[in-house]
């Protein structure tokens, strides 16, 4: 759900943000109760639980904000910020460019949690009447934040500090995915703490937020994994064109077959999501099994492919000199339609199309091709 957006960038909240509502107010209005000499009401205990669960989710906007501002800044582009169980994360588009931009950016959210949480406990020693619950809040909130900079300020990748610790490393040694390696294993490293400390806290305190610590341990621990493995991926499809991925057109349906034809003749026997559309020879457009699933029954007989194909024109273009990972990039955002590309050589003639599962190929065989030279597995003749 979409609350606001600031400098073009939409911030989002997922329904598990609900949970962290809950935490938040059970735990704050706890405090609050311990910090007041008197027993409190439940309006006035739920009151403040409610108004610190805003404002905690507020700083958490604020942090991401800062990550977000420091990357436009930079170059890159931000689709949106979205607050969550785990707190929130800013989704941007492309890989960092280079170690010191990554260090920036990584350090601008905890540097806001920081300054922010400053600002409220400074507020406290104003010589001025702040009544408990104001007083509280400050307090609250204020450590929050810094307790939020803290935390995300330990060198574990994906974390703030994983991050500035990848930069660090890729600038002292110029290979992004080795130290993307070195920072994740930090990751996963504090993830195994984690969970050693959720055990602890379960079966020697008796303390059920032991089970906290292990379910972000293992959200830590999962996520160092997939942002090495994207770093490879991403890096290994950087050194690798376009025209690498793509090979002569096998099968085509003629514009005039019927839909229920193809269907009997290509979907079934080949088991492809979808087929180029040739007529006299040329490539038109692409019949895909999406389009094909939304046209009803009674109407297959009838309609040719021509008919309800995707035209060739409308299917978002690049060239066969690309690399690999830009045309990656323009299918993972979500802007080519079903998925595709179409790939042009640069007499701009049609050579074929592109979709996600030809790069999950080419990264498979370029891997597998690795350990094989790694093995010393001489090419035969």
């Amino acid at each position: 759900m979409k609350i606001a957006e600031i400098k073009g960038i939409k911030i989002k909240i997922h329904y598990s943000t609900l949970l962290i509502l809950l935490m938040v107010g059970i735990s704050s209005a706890t405090f609050y109760q311990q910090a007041s000499s008197a027993e409190l009401g439940w309006i006035e205990l739920t009151s403040f639980g409610v108004v610190n669960g805003i404002l905690l989710l507020f700083s958490i906007v604020i942090h991401e904000v800062m990550h977000s501002l420091i990357a436009q800044k930079h170059g890159q582009e931000i689709e949106e910020i979205e607050l969550y169980l785990f707190g929130g994360q800013a989704k941007i588009k492309d890989e960092v460019h280079n170690p010191t931009d990554e260090m920036k950016m990584a350090a601008a959210g905890p540097a806001a949690s920081i300054v922010f949480g400053g600002l409220l406990l400074l507020l406290l020693y104003i010589p001025w009447n702040l009544n408990l619950f104001m007083a509280a809040t400050f307090n609250y909130i204020g450590f929050a934040n810094l307790i939020l900079a803290g935390f995300n300020l330990v060198p574990a990748f994906p974390m703030d500090g994983g991050r500035i610790l990848r930069g660090y490393l890729w600038k002292k040694r110029g290979d992004i995915v080795s130290a993307t390696k070195t920072a994740s294993k930090a990751g996963k490293g504090f993830a195994y703490f984690l969970y050693g400390l959720g055990v602890i806290e379960i079966f020697l305190f008796g303390s059920l937020g032991g089970f906290w610590s292990i379910i972000i341990g293992n959200f830590i621990k999962n996520a160092a994994e997939q942002s090495y493995q994207q770093t490879v991926y991403m890096e290994t499809l950087a050194k690798m064109k376009v025209r690498d991925l793509v090979g002569q057109i096998s099968w085509a349906i003629p514009a005039d077959t019927r839909v229920i034809d193809a269907i009997r003749n290509y979907f079934m026997p080949y088991k492809h999501t979808y087929f180029p559309v040739k007529k006299e020879d040329e490539v038109i457009g692409v019949l895909h099994a999406h389009t094909v699933q939304n046209i009803p029954p009674h109407e297959r007989g009838v309609k040719e492919v021509q008919d309800v194909m995707i035209p060739l024109e409308k299917i978002p273009s690049v060239d066969s000199s690309m690399d690999a990972k830009a045309a990656f990039l323009e299918i993972a955002q979500g802007d080519s339609e079903e998925g595709l590309l179409a790939v042009y050589n640069k007499e701009h003639e049609f050579i074929d199309f592109l979709d996600s599962s030809d790069f999950r190929t080419a990264l498979y065989f370029n891997n597998e091709i690795s350990k094989m030279n790694k093995a010393g597995v001489k090419p035969g003749i």
